[in-house]
């Protein structure tokens, strides 16, 4: 007596969409290489202070970055490019919404030559963005945003 059984010889191999692996969207936060300064930030003046934690040593140590300085400390060069005082994203634009309380500074962090992290930093969002890799994490406290001044007024 033969059995044929040919049910499972024809099986479609189309894809459903909960069987494909989990992919993250795009994340406009994500820092990149490239990442490109809003034109509005390019004028943006104001300070702020980097927190390092070496998660190997557990030594944590500060500095405070002026926009438009570069500091060096311990093998890092760090770059303060922009400041905001309520960073948002709409349609994947970055605007500064004065109304709004969200501290962000925009920087280059760069040790030992090789750039690790160059993008926004949030000081309320200290976990979800920014540098954190398997040795440092950084983060930001005390952003200081300052008024920029116009070319017809002076320095008080």
């Amino acid at each position: 007596m033969a059995v044929a059984l040919g049910g499972c010889e024809a099986e479609n191999e189309s894809n459903i969409a909960w069987q494909l692996p989990l992919q993250a969207p795009n994340d406009p936060h994500a820092a990149k290489e490239q990442a490109v300064l809003p034109e509005w930030a390019g004028a943006s003046q104001g300070s702020v202070v980097l927190v390092f934690l070496n998660k190997e040593t557990t030594k944590v140590e500060s500095i405070k970055v002026e926009t438009g300085q570069a500091v060096s400390m311990n093998g890092w060069e760090i770059q303060l490019l922009a400041v905001a005082k309520g960073l948002q994203v709409n349609e994947n634009t970055f605007i500064d919404e004065k109304s709004v309380h969200n501290p962000a500074a925009f920087v280059a962090l760069t040790l030992d030559g090789t750039l690790k992290y160059r993008g926004w930093l949030y000081q309320e969002f200290q976990e979800l963005f920014g540098l954190d890799d398997s040795v440092w994490k950084v983060w930001i406290n005390d952003v200081i945003v300052r008024a920029a001044v116009s070319e017809g007024e002076s320095a008080q």
